[in-house]
């Protein structure tokens, strides 16, 4: 019998969410044969880390990148943002589950995505109204 490839091998997706169901999410295409890119701020970590073996069960198969890259972060912003726009470019998919506010904070709102990749397929998990 022919082996069959993963169904997501090829795909690119950047995990910028943080605690529990992003992170799943991020697992399970994992999991599909996608290289999934977990993006950490160095100076606000993944609370999930506290949460016992939660953290490394939900992020084994990704590769973690440490960037800032948020309007007003701290480190190199303008490094870490020319970066994380460049992986933008190369994505095929973004997790993240940001309030409103903060996700235009950190340019993760669909307009500006979207200007830097407009094939992008974003994934927001908000449990918060949004305006827009």
């Amino acid at each position: 019998m022919p082996s069959v490839s993963p169904p997501l091998k090829g795909r690119t997706i950047l995990d910028c969410s943080t605690l529990l169901p992003g992170p799943r999410i991020g697992k399970l295409l994992a999991q599909k044969g996608a290289r999934v890119l977990k993006i950490e701020s160095p100076s606000k970590p993944d609370r999930a880390k506290t949460l016992g073996p939660f953290y490394d069960d939900l992020n084994s198969g990704k590769e973690i990148i440490q960037l800032e890259f948020g309007k007003g972060s701290v480190g190199s912003y303008a490094e870490g943002r020319t970066r994380f726009e460049k992986l933008v470019r190369e994505a095929d998919g973004l997790i993240e589950g940001f309030r409103p506010e903060t996700k235009a904070k950190l340019g993760l709102d669909a307009a500006t995505l979207h200007a830097i990749n407009p094939k992008l397929c974003i994934v927001s998990l908000v449990g918060y109204p949004e305006d827009d």
